[in-house]
């Protein structure tokens, strides 16, 4: 059925409409009466001190705090951030004190930061950018020019060949299990 414009304004102005009809002259009316009652029953004025009054303590860190790495030791493996490290029945055997594959993990951590929501990484040394800062003594902020590190997105990052210890371009296999890994050019295996 064909409706003129008058006809389809008067259908949408019908569906839109709500039973639901306020009055604000008596909203209005109930907050003048709630706000004088306020005005009345505050007897006692308090002033606050002057933001130049309170000293804040001044921050001793040069640098930003991290995420934190989640280590868990379960009755058969050492997991670092969700990655297994080493056994905990060959680290057991050994009569070292130092577990070497946590240990090159927690160096490989702290060198490189992984901000997963926009897939972008911070590497150690690469990336650098300088932001120009006004100085705000309010917030304890000197000014000047500061560098820092930047993230870099993950495409334009090379993973490292195990065994060469050079970066690598990344092939996928498929195991004789049927379990799909990613190997370095080398052939060596990236996913443990």
């Amino acid at each position: 059925m064909n409706l003129t414009p008058i006809q389809k304004r008067a259908v949408r102005k019908q569906r839109n409409k709500t039973d639901l009809d306020m009055n604000l002259v008596a909203l209005i009316d109930i907050f003048t009466i709630l706000i004088f009652f306020l005005l009345s029953s505050a007897t006692e004025v308090e002033t606050l001190p002057s933001y130049r009054a309170v000293k804040l303590p001044e921050s001793t860190a040069d640098t930003q705090p991290r995420e934190t790495i989640v280590v868990v030791v379960s009755g058969s493996e050492i997991v670092v951030d969700g990655r297994k490290v080493a056994d905990v029945a060959d680290v057991m055997k050994a009569s070292d004190d130092v577990i070497p594959a946590l240990k090159a993990e927690l160096e490989l951590l702290n060198k490189r930061q992984v901000i997963r929501e926009k897939n972008r990484v911070v590497v150690q040394g690469v990336n650098f950018i300088k932001r120009h800062t006004r100085p705000n003594p309010q917030r304890n902020i000197k000014g000047g020019i500061a560098e820092r590190e930047a993230a870099l997105h993950v495409s334009n990052v090379m993973l490292v060949d195990p065994e060469s210890d050079k970066r690598t371009r990344v092939k996928s296999k498929v195991l004789e299990d049927g379990q799909r890994v990613r190997v370095a050019k080398s052939g060596a295996l990236l996913d443990k």
